[in-house]
């Protein structure tokens, strides 16, 4: 409050309080500073404390001022207050009570608003935590669902490392599935949104009309909702039904998609093989075609051995003695016609050197 209230000394106080009676003045020479005077009167400094917190407090949440602008309490000897525009007179009993009754009501009501706002937002913690919750078995879920199809499923036997094409492959379904399951809750989500849509409507269109909302309304309005409440717990479980369904079918292609990709690969090894054995049947037919022409060359040769074979004549004994005697005298001769070769070679070669030797002092 930015009223003044000055004094430097109290009137004269009579009151009773607690059965007890407190008389005098402070400026007087008859009041009586007995232990009994001095409780009284700090009970009552407690007692206006209070009253002066509970004014400030009304005055807070009024937001006026209890005293005009400007008062000021100027006491004289009597007792008597004086002001300086107006003369103050106490409240009564009925606006302090009016008062702190006003007070306690604010005060109700802020705690009752503080109590809904906390309230609130314990349960939208509480909605977040079941969230979270929710969100961690999926993960959970997602994980398992990772390790069993991935991690373990899809590692190659002969290096036991992950292929990548699977990882790939995994990671594009989870997205298609959670793609779908998006395109689901929105669709919820819009027919949810044009049934809010349509009741609020109704709602304008009644009070256009002037018509007031009536129990048998609300009591519609309970049982349409109620009625979405199933659907929806409904269509949850068929949706958590077909995400069960959907993971199997997943789990199920991933295996599909191992076992087919094995068989290619099993596949292209055996083309492989089967090129290479048509390759080397080729390779053993040109063989074979060859081996068959030398063949029948070989056949036919045998033939004209045989034929030739059949046509020779061995001659005599006595022949092929005198033809050896003979080549053996002649293989003689030879060589001793070669012996004579060398020693004319050897001779000339003699005379050679003698000539050169007289022809060397001419020079």
């Amino acid at each position: 409050m930015s009223s003044v209230v000055s004094s430097s000394q109290l009137g004269t106080y009579t009151s009773s309080h607690g059965g007890s009676t407190v008389s005098g003045s402070t400026d007087r020479e008859d009041f009586t500073p007995t232990q009994e005077n001095l409780d009284t009167m700090k009970s009552r400094i407690e007692t206006f404390r209070i009253e002066n917190a509970l004014l400030i407090e009304y005055a807070r949440l009024k937001g006026t001022d209890l005293l005009p602008q400007g008062t000021v309490i100027e006491p004289n000897v009597h007792a008597h207050y004086k002001f300086t525009k107006k003369r103050y007179t106490p409240l009564p009993i009925a606006r302090k009570l009016e008062i702190a009754k006003y007070v306690n009501d604010q005060i109700d009501k802020s705690i009752a608003e503080a109590s809904k706002k906390f309230n609130d937002d314990i349960e939208q913690s509480r909605a977040q935590l079941i969230q979270i919750q929710v969100r961690e078995k999926e993960l959970d879920k997602e994980k398992a669902q990772f390790l069993r199809e991935v991690c373990e499923e899809s590692r190659d036997e002969r290096t036991g490392k992950i292929i990548g094409e699977k990882i790939l492959k995994w990671f594009d379904d989870t997205v298609k599935m959670k793609e779908t399951k998006k395109e689901t809750l929105i669709l919820k989500k819009q027919s949810m949104s044009a049934k809010i849509k349509q009741t609020n409507a109704r709602l304008e269109q009644k009070k256009d009309l002037g018509e007031k909302l009536q129990q048998v309304d609300y009591d519609q309005l309970q049982i349409d909702n109620e009625a979405y409440q199933d659907q929806i717990a409904e269509l949850s479980k068929k949706l958590s039904k077909l995400q069960k369904t959907s993971s199997s079918v997943v789990s199920r292609l991933q295996n599909a998609r191992s076992l087919l990709a094995e068989e290619e690969k099993a596949c292209a090894t055996m083309q492989q093989s089967i090129e290479q054995k048509q390759k080397a049947i080729q390779k053993y037919e040109k063989e074979a075609s060859g081996v068959e022409e030398d063949h029948e060359k070989l056949i036919a040769s045998n033939e004209e051995i045989a034929t030739k074979k059949s046509e020779y004549r061995v001659p005599d004994v006595t022949d092929y003695i005198d033809k050896k005697a003979k080549i053996y005298e002649t293989q003689k001769i030879i060589k001793n016609w070669e012996r004579k070769v060398q020693l004319a070679a050897m001779n000339v070669k003699r005379l050679q050197k003698e000539f050169e030797e007289i022809d060397t002092p001419r020079k």
